[in-house]
C-alpha cells in the first residue's frame, strides 16, 4: 500500500481489507506503506497458497488438464488440487512473514488513540532491524495528510458494509482528485525515486 507515500489512501476496498487483518496490521500497513512478501499475503488473508514464480508454465498446463465441468464444486476441487500439489513443490522456499515475526511489535506501535502518538512511537523507534527501520524511514518521508487521511478512513469504515466501503471509498476519491493532491503528490513521489 504505497498510497501513504503519494498523498492518497488505500482504496479499492482498502477500508474493507486492511479492516480484516490481524491485530492492527491494516493500520501498520496503510500508514507505513510496508512491503509484503508471499508469506505476509497468506498470513493476513490476501493469498491462499504459496507456488514460486518457475511453477508457472508446470500450473497452466495442469490447470488447462482439468475436465472443466459445468458442476462449481468439481471445478474448485481440481483447481485446489492442482495449487496445493504446486504448493508443496514451493514450500522450502516461501519467504518467513515479516508481519507475523513482528506482530507484537506492530501492535504495540500501533496502540494508541491518536495518529500523531502512533507516528511518533515509529519515529522513535530504536532499531538494528532493517525491515524496521525501512518502515521508520517511509513514515518519515510520507505525506501527513495522507496519514490522517488513512487513520479517519480506517477509524470510521470499521463496521461499514462493502457496498458503503465502495460508495465512501469512492467519494473520498473524488475529492483527492478534485484537490489536486493526488497529483501532486505522484509527482513528488517520482521526483523522489529519480535521485
Amino acid at each position: 500500500m504505497p498510497e501513504v507515500s503519494i498523498g492518497f489512501y488505500p482504496d479499492v476496498g482498502g477500508t474493507w481489507f486492511l479492516n480484516r487483518m490481524p491485530g492492527r496490521l491494516g493500520l501498520f500497513l496503510g500508514l507505513t506503506a510496508s512491503t509484503m512478501n508471499a508469506a505476509d499475503c497468506r498470513y493476513v488473508g490476501l493469498a491462499d497458497c504459496f507456488v514460486r514464480s518457475n511453477k508457472r508454465g508446470l500450473m497452466l498446463k495442469m490447470l488447462l488438464e482439468i475436465q472443466w465441468v459445468e458442476g462449481f464444486k468439481e471445478l474448485h476441487q481440481g483447481v485446489n488440487t492442482v495449487l496445493r500439489q504446486l504448493e508443496k513443490e514451493s514450500f522450502s522456499i516461501q519467504p518467513e512473514s515479516q508481519l507475523l515475526q513482528h506482530f507484537n511489535q506492530i501492535n504495540a506501535l500501533m496502540n494508541h488513540y491518536d495518529l500523531s502518538d502512533i507516528v511518533n512511537a515509529i519515529l522513535h523507534l530504536e532499531t538494528d532491524d532493517c525491515w524496521l527501520q525501512q518502515v521508520k524511514a517511509t513514515v518519515e518521508k510520507g505525506s501527513p495528510a495522507a496519514m490522517a487521511m488513512i487513520f479517519s478512513q480506517l477509524k470510521r469504515g470499521r463496521h461499514l458494509s462493502l457496498k458503503q466501503v465502495f460508495q465512501t471509498e469512492l467519494n473520498l476519491s473524488v475529492n483527492c482528485v478534485r484537490s489536486g493532491r493526488v497529483c501532486r503528490g505522484s509527482t513528488s513521489f517520482i521526483d523522489r525515486q529519480r535521485w
